[in-house]
C-alpha cells in the first residue's frame, strides 16, 4: 500500500523549472569558424617567419607559453557579452587561437619596427654539406649552440661567392628579438 503512495507523488523540483538552451540559442558556430582560419593563418606565419628570426625551439615554445597565459588576462566576461560561451570553450579558445595570433603580432611589431641592418663577419674555418645544405664551422667556434646561425640551402646559390667568410646581415626588433635578413658567403 505505501508503494503506491509513493508511485502517485510526484516528483517536484525544488528550484523552479529548469531551462535548457537549445541549439537555436548558441552563437559560437560562426565565431569557431573564424577560430579556426586565424589559427591556420597565424600559426602558418609564426612558422613561416620563426625561420628569420634569431631563437631556438625552445624560445618559441616559452613565446608561446607566455602568449598562451597573457590571453587569460582577457576576462570571460567581455566574450560573454555578446557569445554563449562556456569555460571550457574559454579555455580553447584562448589556447588555440588568442595564443597564436599574440604570437604572430609579435612577429609583425618586431620584424615591421626593425632597427638598421648591420653585419656580423666571422671566418669558416670547415664546411660539411648534407642533404642540400652547408653547415660552416666558424673560428673561435662562434654560434657552435645556434646551427641555424651557420646553415645556408644549396638552392640559395646567389648567396654562396665562395668559402672564406660567412657574413650574417642581423637588425635588432623592438622586443630586442634579432631579425636574420640574409646570410653570404663570401
Amino acid at each position: 500500500m505505501s508503494r503506491l503512495r509513493n508511485r502517485d507523488k510526484r516528483y517536484k523540483n525544488p528550484y523552479g523549472k529548469a531551462k535548457f538552451e537549445t541549439p537555436d540559442d548558441d552563437n559560437m558556430e560562426g565565431v569557431t569558424v573564424l577560430a579556426i582560419f586565424a589559427f591556420f593563418i597565424s600559426c602558418f606565419y609564426s612558422i613561416t617567419h620563426f625561420m628569420t628570426v634569431d631563437m631556438g625551439i625552445l624560445g618559441l615554445f616559452k613565446l608561446f607559453c607566455f602568449m598562451v597565459g597573457a590571453s587569460f588576462l582577457i576576462p570571460i566576461k567581455i566574450y560573454r557579452k555578446r557569445l554563449t560561451m562556456s569555460i571550457y570553450e574559454y579555455i580553447i579558445f584562448n589556447i588555440i587561437t588568442i595564443a597564436p595570433i599574440f604570437c604572430s603580432s609579435f612577429f609583425v611589431l618586431n620584424n615591421v619596427f626593425a632597427s638598421d641592418t648591420y653585419v656580423e663577419s666571422y671566418k669558416v674555418i670547415n664546411i660539411k654539406v648534407d642533404h642540400g645544405n652547408s653547415f660552416y664551422i666558424l673560428e673561435n667556434e662562434q654560434y657552435k649552440e645556434k646551427e641555424y646561425l651557420r646553415t645556408i640551402n644549396n638552392s640559395d646559390v646567389s648567396d654562396v661567392k665562395g668559402s672564406d667568410s660567412l657574413k650574417i646581415y642581423f637588425s635588432d626588433g623592438l622586443f630586442g628579438l634579432r631579425e636574420i635578413r640574409k646570410k653570404e658567403v663570401i
